[in-house]
């Protein structure tokens, strides 16, 4: 009984949604009504994602009690509603633990390189948190940079149109035409694929000539992580404090565990404590137990807690 009430719940919440949109759908006379009510429906759609009906698109309820938005949507945000990807992009990942992260550490002088951004949420969020935050943003996939271009505005915004590796090549990037989120340089079993340009961050971004004393690194590229780490050794070599959120899955873990350790970085659990020895050996067995998961690692991770 309660599961039935939960439905016609969603289907409820889903025809008032539409209904909505429907008042937004009639044919416009000029570009800039059509420009403005494009707007409107993009961010009634975010609102009705983030404010208290997170459940609508989900095939189970999911309720996220506390949203810690602390800025107010500066404007129109950019998703296809179609990408099943988008929608779970937009509506699930308000209070985890990247946006946490982000959240605790956001400052002028700490810079966030989203590697692997889709449509750009998590650079989204980091800049909501500060007007004068800036954030570089790798994303291959050519059908979302319009999206980034819409969602990222501000000054402090980096756009890198290409897929981050160990070399400098044209390789086949592999996606699901319908949920463009997902996409590989790794797997070829998506229906669709691109050419798409790769290049070492080390070629791309001079450490040396950045001003920041801080990094936050997010590297989500479907099990090419371990390339992407060996594009960057220059990175990694700096000493400035840095932390690094990335996706391990059973096949990459022990790869990247090794190029991070050599570097001298430090694996850490979600309270941000460094794991070691057997405490160290059962995550990593736990990790390669689990389809992916989502690690930390930082090699000062003292001067991110005595921000």
């Amino acid at each position: 009984m309660k599961l039935r009430a939960v439905k016609i719940l969603q289907s409820l919440r889903k025809v008032r949604l539409f209904l909505r949109l429907n008042k937004l759908l009639i044919i416009p006379p000029d570009a800039n009504e059509i420009l403005s009510i494009k707007q409107a429906s993009t961010q009634l759609i975010l609102d009705h994602l983030i404010h208290g009906a997170q459940d609508t698109f989900s095939s189970e309820p999911a309720i996220l009690k506390d949203i810690y938005f602390e800025t107010k949507i500066s404007g129109p945000v950019s998703f296809n509603i179609q990408d099943k990807v988008h929608l779970l992009f937009l509506k699930s990942h308000v209070n985890d633990f990247l946006c946490d992260i982000l959240r605790k550490f956001s400052s002028p002088n700490t810079a966030f390189l989203d590697i692997g951004s889709n449509i750009g949420f998590y650079s989204w969020f980091y800049q909501a948190m500060g007007e004068n935050h800036t954030v570089f943003v790798f994303e291959p996939n050519p059908s979302l940079i319009p999206h980034l271009e819409i969602n990222l505005k501000k000054n402090n915004t980096h756009i890198f149109g290409i897929a981050l590796s160990d070399e400098t090549s044209t390789v086949q990037l592999f996606f699901d035409e319908n949920s463009t989120g997902r996409g590989s340089l790794e797997r070829d079993y998506f229906t669709n694929s691109v050419k798409v340009n790769t290049d070492r961050l080390d070629n791309v971004i001079n450490i040396q000539q950045e001003k920041f004393s801080k990094y936050i690194i997010k590297v989500d590229v479907e099990e090419h992580e371990p390339k992407v780490l060996r594009g960057m050794l220059n990175w990694l070599g700096d000493t400035r404090p840095k932390l690094i959120y990335l996706e391990a899955r059973p096949q990459t873990i022990d790869e990247i565990c090794e190029i991070l350790f050599h570097h001298n970085f430090f694996l850490l659990t979600q309270n941000l404590e460094i794991l070691f020895g057997r405490e160290l050996d059962n995550f990593l067995a736990r990790v390669k137990d689990q389809k992916y998961t989502n690690i930390v690692f930082s090699n000062s991770i003292q001067d991110f807690l005595h921000y």
